[in-house]
């Protein structure tokens, strides 16, 4: 993810994507399992579908000399398309996307529900064997925004147990399993080492469109430090100008309404309590 779509993101979003090789594949029914264990015992509505019935495609963007610029493997289980499309962009050249490609998927789906509704995106992993390149595919992304003050503990929490759980899948079962959190919650070194360069790269250059803001950009990622959930409340806020909402939930607790960047003591406790609770729920 480059920094443009970061500083213009429209919400909180986590995204996964992996490929797993037909000799590996009895790895998957283990991952399934696993993230079904997690849900039951974190109490978290979920779904299982078995051979689940759809098409893959094969999407591909062409820029105006009719090259590919963007081209990426996805799964729908809307399997009422069969025909090959090709629209026209009237920014970028053409899409076409490939659907004569039968395929079933293997997959589940969390829910995250608190009193009865639905507080965020639903968190899904799922595999299908890619006609097109003979590979298990998986990806996708789970949006946790923060939209009303009811949304701020469940979507704070779901934030965390989906890292949590594509961190474990990462370290159990897939190496290359590639995880971008736009709240920098979860982060690699790499991934920070990379920033720093880039905001660098920025600063030095007057001309450079993000010159103005590297400064500040680049001070933040020196000391940034993954699972911080002071960094995750401060993305969901300041996303999208949510302050006060979130300030409004968490009045009590410590922050002054409407300033939730500054913490005062009870505040700041209660932050390290409630995450250290929901880690020790979900398991370090």
């Amino acid at each position: 993810m480059n920094r443009k779509e970061v500083l213009n993101k429209m919400g909180i979003t986590i995204h996964y994507n992996a490929e797993v090789k037909q000799k590996d594949k009895k790895i998957i029914p283990k991952i399934l399992r696993f993230v079904e264990d997690c849900a039951m015992r974190y109490n978290y509505e979920y779904q299982v579908f078995r051979n689940l019935k759809g098409y893959a495609e094969h999407n591909k963007i062409f820029n105006q000399n009719n090259e590919i610029s963007q081209e990426w493997f996805s799964f729908s289980d809307f399997s009422d398309e069969k025909a090959d499309v090709r629209d026209e962009f009237k920014e970028s050249g053409f899409v076409e996307t490939d659907t004569r490609k039968n395929a079933t998927q293997d997959c589940i789906l969390i829910h995250n529900k608190f009193n009865g509704e639905y507080r965020s995106e639903s968190f899904e992993v799922g595999f299908y064997l890619n006609p097109f390149n003979k590979k298990y595919s998986w990806s996708g992304f789970t949006k946790t925004q923060i939209f009303n003050e009811k949304e701020t503990i469940p979507n704070l929490k779901f934030h965390i147990f989906i890292i949590k759980i594509l961190e474990q899948i990462k370290l159990r079962f897939l190496p290359e399993l590639d995880i971008s959190d736009e709240a920098h919650f979860f982060f690699t070194e790499q991934e920070r080492e990379e920033n720093i360069k880039s905001w660098e790269k920025s600063l030095k250059d007057k001309t450079d469109s993000y010159h103005d803001i590297a400064e500040k950009y680049l001070k933040e990622w020196k000391i940034k430090k993954p699972y911080d959930f002071r960094e995750l409340v401060k993305a969901h806020t300041g996303n999208l100008s949510l302050i006060k909402s979130i300030g409004g939930t968490l009045q009590g607790l410590g922050y002054k309404k409407g300033n939730i960047m500054t913490p005062v003591e009870n505040g700041d406790v209660f932050l390290k309590q409630f995450y250290n609770k929901i880690c020790k729920e979900l398991g370090d």
